[in-house]
């Protein structure tokens, strides 16, 4: 007969088979019996909690920068983006104790949501709570300079710097000098670029340097000059090589021959808008390549035009009486892409006689789109 001892010990070392599946099943979910005899449910090594907050900020046209709370319990974080909430992309991931995010390359003038989820080994966590953001503009206005002098004789003409410029900003200059002659250009300032000009106007631009002149000076040597008016603009975000795109190409003149539409039936496009009641000053049609570009319009009207309606759609930069010119600049940002059509001004009510220039720009944005198909607006 064996010994009770042993007999004992084999009976002991014997499990139901119900039991060794119960346990079985509580280590692969990570659950375990408590001593009290309960069932313990684990710390939430399951998944980290959600973070409970995210901010987006824009830093640019094409960045947003992206923050939220720790959480404990994570070992990474997801980042996903949308631009219809029911579609979701991921776009990121951060490691442990890593809360901020940037988000390169987006889209100028759009909007976009965010959220973010935490995870680790266990699995991921409910999302944040969303983040909505819309990135600016590509093309920003820095500043506006505006200078005149009406006295006969001068034939040099001075623009300060707008202020806040920086090196790499494109400024625009738009100058008018009043009875020259259209054989005899402008004299550019060094580093100016001359777009074009038809009679008495000129338009131009230069990239800016570190070093940066305080002004800009223009010269007429080969005829006197009764008026001189002009304005600068500085922009952030256009191309610096080729910051003009589009139709460059000068503009409706509409007066008589011996005002601002002097130089010869070639420059006088119309010719009629000479009389009390004159329905307005156009600017030519401008074909914009791509949407996030600007337009760009000026109008040199007599002054018995002012004040000027400017176009709708279009922010006012300057409306001014300066001598005998009526000065308006207006732009639209961002601009459609496609073909502008012909952006006129309307005189006031009570002109005698209306003639005048009317230009349009298009400013050509920097590069930094995702190069996919852009989201709609």
């Amino acid at each position: 007969m064996r010994p009770a001892s042993r007999t004992k010990n084999r009976t002991a070392k014997r499990l139901p088979a119900v039991v060794i599946v119960i346990a079985m099943f509580l280590l692969s979910t990570g659950r375990a019996w408590a001593v009290d005899g309960s069932l313990d449910e684990p710390e939430d090594l399951l998944r980290p909690p959600a973070p409970p907050s995210l901010s987006a900020e824009p830093v640019d046209a094409h960045t947003v920068s992206l923050h939220w709370p720790d959480v404990d319990g994570e070992t990474r974080y997801r980042v996903d983006r949308s631009i219809e909430q029911a579609t979701w992309t991921a776009i990121g991931s951060t490691r442990a104790n890593v809360t901020s995010y940037a988000d390169t390359g987006l889209y100028a003038s759009t909007t976009y949501l965010y959220r973010v989820r935490a995870g680790n080994e266990a699995g991921t966590s409910p999302s944040s709570p969303l983040a909505l953001v819309v990135t600016p503009t590509q093309i920003t206005r820095i500043g506006t300079s505006f200078a005149e002098d009406y006295q006969s004789g001068r034939n040099t003409f001075t623009v300060a710097r707008p202020d806040g410029v920086q090196s790499g900003d494109v400024l625009v200059a738009l100058i008018l000098a009043l009875y020259t002659q259209p054989s005899h250009p402008l004299d550019a300032p060094e580093g100016w670029t001359k777009i074009d000009q038809v009679v008495h106007a000129g338009r131009y631009f230069r990239v800016a340097i570190s070093d940066e002149p305080a002004s800009y000076t223009w010269t007429f040597t080969e005829s006197v000059v009764r008026q001189w008016t002009g304005v600068v603009v500085a922009y952030r975000g256009v191309d610096q090589v080729q910051p003009v795109g589009g139709a460059a190409s000068w503009p409706s003149c509409q007066g008589p021959s011996d005002w601002l539409c002097n130089g010869g039936s070639g420059n006088v496009i119309h010719a009629a808008c000479v009389e009390a009641g004159c329905p307005e000053v156009s600017a030519p049609s401008v074909d914009a390549e791509s949407e996030d570009g600007l337009e760009l319009g000026a109008y040199f009207v007599h002054d018995e035009a002012y004040p000027l309606t400017l176009p709708p759609g279009y922010a006012q930069l300057l409306h001014q009486l300066s001598g005998i010119v009526a000065l308006a600049i207006a732009e639209r940002n961002p601009a459609p892409s496609g073909s502008t059509g012909e952006v006129a001004v309307v005189p006031d009510a009570g002109s005698s006689w209306v003639h005048g220039i009317g230009t349009m720009l298009w400013l050509r944005p920097a590069s930094g789109d995702r190069g996919e198909e852009r989201p709609s607006r």
